[in-house]
């Protein structure tokens, strides 16, 4: 659950980044789940 958290807290600190970068972490952020 705290991985789940600490993922989102990524997602919503790197959308500064360009769109593939946050599709390839969101694919991460899948796999992990």
């Amino acid at each position: 659950m705290k991985f789940k958290a600490f993922f989102l807290t990524i997602t919503i600190q790197k959308r500064k980044l360009p769109q593939k970068e946050i599709l390839h972490e969101q694919h991460v952020q899948n796999i992990m789940d």
